[in-house]
């Protein structure tokens, strides 16, 4: 079974009330999802696409 990946790219989802509010509930509703913070992993939106790619791979194969 694949992986529940969640990734949100809001520029600052810290003071973000309807982002937040909906993936912390999902968070809470689903914990074994891995859910990733494009803003906190790359502070200054300098992506790594062949990362995240691979990350994007491993969860639609249920490896990683």
């Amino acid at each position: 079974m694949s992986k529940i990946l969640v990734i949100s790219g809001h520029p600052d989802y810290k003071e973000s009330k309807a982002n937040r509010a909906i993936l912390d509930e999902f968070h809470r509703l689903v914990p074994a999802a891995d859910i990733v913070y494009l803003s906190e992993e790359y502070p200054d939106w300098n992506i790594d696409v062949e990362r995240e790619q691979h990350r994007l791979t491993a969860a639609c194969s249920g490896s990683e």
